[in-house]
């Protein structure tokens, strides 16, 4: 075919230089119709793939796809015909002797006729490299759509949560997720679509045999060509045994300071305190939040070496002798060697504050004089938090002094016991303090080693509420018995009234009978008058009558004497009557008061039993607080048996692996190799100049030289390569996935450390890779003939 079909019409230099490209190009060039039909393909189709022009003539490129690959190509195409500009689409293209390769192509479109144009390179051996690491990654890798169902999954996915890659593909990825991080998968999801990139995000997923795992997920966008989010990339790493470590770490740490405060009740008090002020003054030194709460938390082992300390004087009331203070000043060097060594930068902090928070600015401080700067920033701070607590709290021997006389005698201190920045980072913490409130340090996780004093307050609070509940209980049965008393007396009272009332009915029963007898009197009185009158008139006894008129007279006056007492009577009955209706009216308004009291008195008790209720429930959530740290205690110690079983396999000295512990752990190396690439070295160490050490310098330098030869071993390999003390100066590192060139080349550099820090030392190293019939005594035995070997070469060279 002629390149000229393809290309159209132009000046004849230009036209010139296109066709040369065309022809000498290493990459595939071709043109296209709208269909897809090869009109004009270069000569590197028959150079890469096998094709000659004339096979190719008619053909449409579809044809020659993958069929894994044709539903996009055929996609891809339409877009370009449509105008879009292609870059970097990745397909299969079949080669004439039927195999495939990986073509990455760009295209464009012609829009006078409608032309595609192709350019494309063999990306063969990239691709091959990518899918072989997707493939042997560790890690779980898998691709999900829009719709957040499973579309790609690698076999690290496998093998971490169990499912195949054909039980796994086309599911939802709810089915990794536990039901109480449902909205979680949202979030991330509305995070990609905004564009972020979510790394190293920390969650948990569930394995198909149910269980939880802690893992670390990064996850990306994925594209179409036309940049539209068509799903999502996710790269899981399963980091459950990292965080088995810190929580193991976190039990150790919560173990020593239970051993500290075991000895000694007010040890506990004082480490909550004193660490705290230990975080506070960081942050007004100016550190980070991160740092400041890793001293802080470091700062809570400060006196773990109390624990070697004898009760005797650790708790004597008094001042110690010369003797007994020489031995308390031990603590410092003793929780320096618990804690030292570990390799964990929060301990190794603990281990620095340990050994150097009774050093003095001057010299003048145990357990090693150091003066000035020589004392780490951690240690200067932990002095002035020891102190300052110490001082401004109750001892044994002496009673607390109050603040002010703790930082007079504190201000005496700077310059020669106390770093003085650090004293003033102390006065501005405290003057903040008492403006603003305490300043703290966020703690990394839970808070270490102040669980049993929350505890402990909490059970202090509940004591509290129940024996204001009981004092509330006593005022309400007094109050109760109050109302009773009262409720009687105004029952007396309205008896009473009662009473009086009765009385004054009968007065004034008694006072109208007397006026109607007063009445009839008068009645008789006056007709005994008219009788008299009568008689006058009749007779001429006259005297006579007068007298009779003079008796009736009297008898009239004594009748309006009588008829005045009983008006008298009479309102002083009315009188009597009211007095008694206020008497009754005030009774009934102390039975109401009386009423509304134990209305009141009633509600205090009822709220009083619903506060005992809530009391008792309390109490219930307190019990099953408590028996669930009884069962996390209990799952603790099992935790630390553990923990301490494989302590006691651990080498003392030097912090590799035991001899017995050590061989479990080398078997496990070379089966994991065999079930693996099949790559794995032992490495053969023996310390040459340990002897010498021992003899110049004394048994103490030579232990040096072997922690330090296993330190710089641990430092240059990586941190899963085991170190294995065999025994005395000799050792066994396993690496995997690893070559002897590699291997050699790493302990060269581990020579030289060794050789910066012990001037004159050397150790030798034999070598000896993984073969199908090897034991574990079989590898070990060819890598220490191979040490003999390179010695005696070494030697013979000399």
């Amino acid at each position: 075919m002629n390149p000229k079909d393809g290309i159209g019409s132009l000046d004849a230099p230009t036209q010139l230089v296109e066709e040369r490209v065309f022809t000498l190009s290493q990459d595939l060039m071709c043109v296209a119709d709208g269909t897809g039909q090869l009109v004009s393909v270069n000569p590197a189709w028959g150079t890469m793939l096998g094709w000659s022009a004339g096979e190719l003539h008619g053909m449409r490129y579809l044809d020659l796809i993958h069929p894994d690959d044709r539903e996009a190509t055929s996609a891809t195409h339409m877009d370009v015909v449509a105008g879009d500009h292609l870059v970097d689409f990745t397909n299969r293209f079949r080669k004439h002797d039927g195999k495939y390769v990986w073509i990455l192509w760009s295209a464009s479109v012609d829009p006078a006729t409608g032309l595609t144009y192709w350019v494309g390179k063999d990306v063969t051996e990239r691709e091959h490299f990518r899918m072989e690491t997707v493939e042997h990654s560790d890690d779980a890798i898998l691709t999900k759509d829009v719709d957040r169902m499973i579309t790609g999954w690698n076999p690290g996915a496998e093998r971490m949560y169990g499912y195949t890659a054909q039980e796994a593909i086309g599911q939802p990825i709810a089915m990794l997720i536990p039901l109480e991080r449902d909205d979680e998968e949202d979030a991330i999801f509305r995070r990609v679509l905004a564009g972020e990139r979510v790394d190293h995000f920390e969650t948990v997923r569930v394995h198909k045999d149910g269980r939880k795992l802690d893992i670390s997920v990064s996850v990306s966008a994925i594209h179409d060509l036309s940049g539209r989010l068509i799903g999502a990339s996710s790269i899981a790493r399963n980091v459950t045994d990292a965080r088995s470590i810190v929580r193991a770490q976190d039990q150790v740490i919560k173990r020593l300071l239970l051993a500290a405060e075991f000895r000694d009740d007010a040890t506990g008090q004082h480490i909550v305190r004193m660490s705290g002020l230990c975080g506070r003054i960081a942050l007004a030194m100016g550190w980070d939040s991160d740092g400041a709460a890793e001293l802080e938390v470091a700062a809570t082992m400060h006196d773990v070496g109390k624990i070697a300390i004898p009760d005797s004087i650790l708790l004597k009331r008094g001042l110690l002798t010369e003797e007994e203070r020489a031995v308390m000043e031990t603590h410092a060097a003793v929780g320096h060697r618990m804690l030292s060594g570990s390799g964990i930068a929060l301990i190794d902090r603990a281990a620095e504050v340990a050994l150097t928070h009774h050093e003095h600015i001057d010299g003048n401080g145990y357990p090693n004089g150091l003066i000035g700067e020589a004392i780490p920033i951690s240690g200067r701070i932990a002095a002035v938090a020891d102190v300052y607590d110490a001082l401004t709290d109750d001892r044994v021997y002496r009673p607390a002094f109050t603040q002010h006389q703790a930082l007079e005698m504190m201000r005496e201190g700077s310059g020669t016991h106390f770093d003085p920045a650090v004293l003033e980072a102390l006065l501005a913490v405290l003057d903040a303090e008492r403006r603003t409130g305490p300043l703290t340090a966020p703690q990394p996780g839970a808070a270490i080693g102040r669980d049993r004093v929350a505890a402990d307050r909490d059970h202090a609070a509940t004591q509290r509420d129940q024996a204001a509940s009981d004092r509330n209980r006593a005022q309400a049965n007094d109050d109760l018995r109050s109302a009773g008393r009262q409720q009687a007396e105004a029952d007396r009272a309205l008896a009473a009234s009662s009473r009086d009332h009765d009385a004054a009915n009968r007065d004034l029963a008694e006072v109208q009978a007397q006026v109607r007898a007063s009445d009839r009197d008068d009645a008789a009185a006056a007709r005994d008058h008219a009788a008299a009158n009568r008689d006058e008139m009749t007779t001429d006894r006259g005297s006579e009558a007068n007298r009779e008129f003079a008796v009736a007279d009297r008898d009239h006056l004594a009748a309006d004497r009588d008829q005045s007492e009983a008006d008298a009577q009479l309102r002083s009955a009315d009188r009597d009557k009211a007095a008694a209706g206020r008497d009754h009216a005030a009774a009934d308004s102390d039975q109401t008061e009386s009423d509304r009291h134990l209305s009141r008195v009633e509600a205090e008790q009822r709220s009083f039993d619903r506060d005992q209720a809530a009391d008792d429930r309390e109490r219930g959530a307190v019990d099953r607080h408590d028996a669930a740290a009884d069962r996390t205690a209990a799952a603790n110690d099992r935790h630390q048996a553990r923990a301490d079983l494989r302590q006691s396999q651990v080498d003392a000295l030097t912090g590799a692996l035991g001899r017995e512990l050590g061989m479990v752990t080398l078997e496990r190396e070379i089966n994991r190799a065999r079930h693996g690439n099949g790559r794995l070295v032992f490495a053969y160490i023996d310390a040459d100049s340990l002897k010498r050490v021992n003899d110049t310098n004394g048994h103490a330098a030579g232990d040096a030289l072997l922690r330090d030869i296993v330190g710089a071993i641990a430092l240059h390999l990586r941190s899963y390569d085991p170190i294995v003390r065999l025994g005395g100066d000799e050792f066994v590192c396993a690496l995997s996935d690893t070559i002897p060139e590699d291997a050699r080349r790493r302990f060269s550099e581990v020579a030289s450390a060794i050789e910066q820090a012990h001037p004159g030392s050397s150790f030798s190293v034999g070598l000896a890779a993984l073969l199908p019939e090897d034991s574990v005594e079989q590898l070990i035995h060819r890598a220490d003939t191979d040490l003999y070997t390179t010695r005696a070469r070494r030697k013979g060279r000399r």
